[in-house]
């Protein structure tokens, strides 16, 4: 498993660091700068946010018997993730408002809630990285939150099925 996911991550690696150093040149040439740093570390992001999907579909294919139900499993951990997610929190929030409760732990749950998908995450950690003043938000609204849940998305699937097949192996 864990070759199949370095392989398939690798090869979008490659294909995303091409296309951003192609972007790097692209914005130097007519702007005459680039924070290295800064284009560095939202690369390495952009890589492990592509390394995370790949991670979600290579577990969905190691938990399924045949390939059809594996397609199926990633389309529908993607479509969950990329628009059930936020069209539930937006709505839990809305639902929220209309009930007067604009304040309070479960506003702050639907909220925390809202910025736990990978592309919420993602987008988190790349404001952060863009702005330098954070300002005085909520905490779950930065990195502190951000970073963690990206990690365990990063690792957590594959962890997953690893740790399945090692108890299938020794049962």
């Amino acid at each position: 498993m864990l070759g199949r996911f370095v392989g398939r991550a690798g090869v979008l690696a490659a294909a995303t660091v091409v296309g951003m150093a192609i972007a790097g040149v692209l914005v130097v040439y007519p702007y005459g700068t680039l924070q290295p740093l800064r284009f560095l570390a939202f690369v390495l992001l952009s890589v492990a946010h592509g390394a995370t999907w790949v991670g979600i579909c290579v577990a969905a294919s190691a938990l399924v018997a045949t390939n059809r139900r594996a397609l199926v499993l990633s389309v529908v951990a993607l479509f969950v993730l990329v628009i059930v997610w936020d069209a539930v929190t937006a709505g839990a929030e809305a639902g929220l408002i209309a009930a007067g409760i604009t304040d309070g732990p479960i506003q702050t749950v639907i909220q925390v809630s809202a910025q736990l998908d990978p592309g919420s995450v993602f987008k988190t950690l790349v404001t952060a990285l863009a702005t330098s003043d954070q300002g005085a938000g909520a905490w779950y609204d930065g990195p502190t939150l951000a970073l963690p849940v990206f990690v365990g998305w990063l690792l957590g699937p594959l962890s997953v099925v690893i740790l399945r097949f090692e108890w299938t192996d020794l049962a």
